[in-house]
């Protein structure tokens, strides 16, 4: 009796948990990744669910290398999101950044759109509300 009583609180724990997790982990925005340097030629998409706030400055880094080109074509955490595109591994040195602010991401095309993807190693993206 005390280890099925033991299991169901394990269980229900677990089953919270996993409630907790699912809730703070919705997607905050899309990254496209394209097989040509204009944003033009599909080739794939990073759906980004730890990027940070501005204001948090959080260590959200990740290493990823993928494409000819990239933008963010989705903004769903808030009214801005920006990534810091860097040129070497952990978000360390040098970096562009990719901005979407939610609008038709046609009349953004000239500052979301990263020509260079090969170069860039690692990002860290933001959201505004």
């Amino acid at each position: 009796m005390v280890m099925l009583s033991l299991d169901r609180t394990k269980a229900a724990v677990a089953t919270l948990w996993l409630m907790f997790f699912a809730l703070g982990s919705a997607q905050q925005l899309k990254i496209n990744y394209y097989n040509n340097n204009y944003c033009g030629n599909f080739a794939g998409e990073l759906k980004y669910y730890w990027a940070d706030t501005m204001a948090g400055n959080g260590n959200n880094c990740y290493n990823y290398n993928y494409g000819q080109s990239m933008l963010i074509s989705d903004c769903y955490a808030g009214s801005w999101c920006v990534c810091l595109l860097y040129y070497n591994e952990n978000c360390s040195g040098d970096y562009a950044t990719i901005q979407y602010s939610g609008h038709d991401n046609g009349e953004q095309w000239e500052w979301n759109c990263n020509f260079n993807a090969p170069a860039v190693h690692s990002l860290r993206c933001y959201t505004y509300q």
